[in-house]
């Protein structure tokens, strides 16, 4: 048995899938089964010098032969077309040499079943079943014109040896088939498993990462709070006398105020868009106005924030004032400008709401543009600018869920950053 499976095993390697396994298996059980038959024949042929069929015969266990080297060399797809063809003549032959009554005419429906087992491409389908509905019509239309090419039996029990070789190799192949699937089914059952034990692995880590999160950002508030507090009632004392113990302090205090940021912007990345209840919706030119009034901006001279006639979208209000007032501060932070102008756009398109946050700030160099949404991730020092790295990464967590887009675009360093937004049209509010 270890021999047989190693001969229909014939050419199949751990890269093929299960399907293209399963094929190059029946295309060997076909040859394995169906060389020996014809080949037994060819004595009693020669003996009734039907040499022609000898001759045809032996070609055809030679297509044969062939494949079966074909799939040795790893040429499957080639191996299985020769053998379906040679296959179709192998059932002509019988039919337009005894007549309408050989037992192997039952083949063809078999054969049309086999088309689409053993052939994916639609072209491929298309043909070969051509090729079987011509054999048939062609072989009985010949046996229209002329009688069978030999008048009698080959042997007394013909139609049990060709029953037979029928019923077995339909039911082994049948059986190979199954078996191929099912061995599918238990590697898909385990793989399955095995995803489940990583997805619950992984929500188990995710859990306690959540708690892990939780408790820090509690637990460093209060000591963040209470440093950064502190500093400030040391530096309203005037106990500080000297400017170097002053410099140190505010470089203390500057520490401090980072530290509490930071772990605000962590609990807030942690929770941002992760419950959505009672949610409210406003006018986005609304919410503007509400984020300049946060921001103290509309007595500051050196800020000029345009916009006009703003779609509204369906977003949470809260997340969209977030995502406002993270993109106006940043503007206003990366910008040296002395005036300092920030435009906001929308505009319509096919299938998007397009919003545009331009400014006339520091600019992005190209190779950058990718990165400034990732979390922590800073271009510039924090001795330069004060900045805890998730402002953007916060905003893009808010608009990627909801299926939107987020990216920055800028010409270079001095050249100003344009942030744009596309929203799926679906989020229109009228």
């Amino acid at each position: 048995m270890n021999f047989f499976q190693k001969m229909y095993r014939n050419g199949l390697d751990e890269s093929q899938n299960t399907l293209s396994e399963m094929r190059t298996s029946i295309t060997n059980l076909i040859i394995l089964f169906t060389a020996p038959y014809v080949l037994c024949y060819l004595p009693i042929f020669y003996k009734l010098e039907h040499y022609y069929v000898v001759v045809f015969n032996l070609s055809l266990c030679f297509l044969l032969f062939f494949s079966y080297y074909l799939n040795y060399l790893k040429k499957n797809s080639l191996a299985t077309k020769l053998v379906f063809l040679t296959s179709i003549l192998l059932i002509i032959t019988p039919i337009i040499s005894y007549g309408r009554d050989t037992e192997l005419q039952a083949l063809y429906p078999i054969m049309m079943v086999f088309v689409f087992v053993l052939f994916d491409k639609t072209s491929e389908q298309i043909l070969f079943s051509t090729l079987i509905l011509i054999g048939f019509i062609g072989s009985f239309y010949i046996l229209d014109i002329q009688e069978p090419l030999i008048q009698k039996r080959v042997f007394k029990y013909d139609y049990y040896l060709n029953m037979g070789f029928a019923i077995f190799s339909c039911g082994f192949l049948a059986y190979i088939m199954m078996k191929t699937l099912n061995s599918y089914n238990k590697q898909q059952d385990e793989a399955y498993s095995k995803l489940a034990d990583q997805n619950r692995i992984i929500k188990k880590q995710n859990e306690e990462m959540e708690l892990f999160t939780m408790m820090a950002s509690h637990d460093l508030k209060t000591p963040a709070r209470t440093m950064v507090s502190f500093l400030g009632l040391l530096n309203r004392s005037g106990e500080i006398k000297s400017p170097e113990s002053q410099e140190y302090l505010d470089m203390a205090m500057s520490g401090a105020s980072q530290l509490n940021n930071l772990i605000s912007g962590i609990s807030d990345f942690k929770n941002i868009a992760v419950q959505r209840s009672d949610i409210t919706y406003e006018n986005t030119e609304n919410i503007l106005e509400k984020v300049i009034k946060s921001l103290d901006l509309a007595k500051d001279a050196s800020v000029s924030i345009q916009w006009q006639d703003l779609h509204n979208i369906n977003i949470a209000s809260t997340e969209l004032h977030h995502v406002f007032q993270n993109l106006i501060q940043n503007a206003i932070k990366y910008n040296k400008s002395h005036q300092k102008i920030i435009k906001i756009e929308s505009r319509l398109s096919d299938r998007e709401i397009i919003f545009t946050i331009s400014d006339n700030g520091i600019g992005i160099e190209q190779t950058y543009l990718n990165y400034v949404f990732d979390p922590f991730k800073k271009l510039h020092s924090s001795t330069e600018f004060d900045s805890t790295g998730l402002g953007l990464a916060i905003c893009k967590k808010i608009i990627n869920s909801y299926k939107a887009s987020i990216r920055a675009e800028s010409k270079g360093i001095g050249m100003g950053t344009q942030i744009i937004i596309h929203f799926p049209l679906e989020l229109l509010r009228t």
